[in-house]
């Protein structure tokens, strides 16, 4: 299910050139609301970026049901729900839709269960914040260009 109508033939690579410069809509699910303000000052201000934050599943749901995202970041531990269920969950409805776990946990601790849940990436959040959200961002972008390949 594609989410993006696809570009012109030949157009691929204008296509690409687009995405790294233009506005990627990111919704970024924590349920702490100082997490979410630092996630949504710093991913804006690394430019590029839009991001609409929810603190639980459920308003995630809700928010993803009322308006298109190109991507979702979420914690793995959510107040209402598991994480790999609502990654999981998120994939059989937006097959799609990149999914990036942003947690403390790391790859060893949560990696396996998330992408068998169907996570595409996992980003440790650990060190100074603009180096972190700068990775983070990029890694939004590499997975939003992978998801957008096939359908251009």
């Amino acid at each position: 299910m594609a989410r993006r109508p696809a570009a012109p033939a030949g157009a691929g690579d204008e296509h690409l050139n687009r995405l790294n410069t233009s506005m990627i809509s990111i919704l970024f699910i924590n349920g702490d609301p100082a997490h979410q303000m630092l996630a949504k000052i710093y991913l804006e201000r690394s430019g590029g970026a839009a991001v609409t934050t929810a603190g639980r599943a459920g308003e995630a749901l809700a928010l993803l049901k009322a308006q298109a995202f190109d991507a979702v970041v979420t914690d793995y531990f959510l107040p209402d729900v598991d994480g790999a269920a609502f990654i999981a969950g998120i994939r059989s409805r937006w097959e799609r839709l990149p999914v990036i776990v942003f947690s403390v946990w790391d790859r060893h601790e949560i990696g396996e269960e998330a992408s068998a849940a169907g996570a595409d990436a996992l980003v440790h959040i650990g060190g100074m914040p603009i180096p972190l959200y700068q990775g983070l961002l990029a890694e939004i972008r590499a997975q939003v260009r992978r998801s957008t390949a096939g359908h251009l």
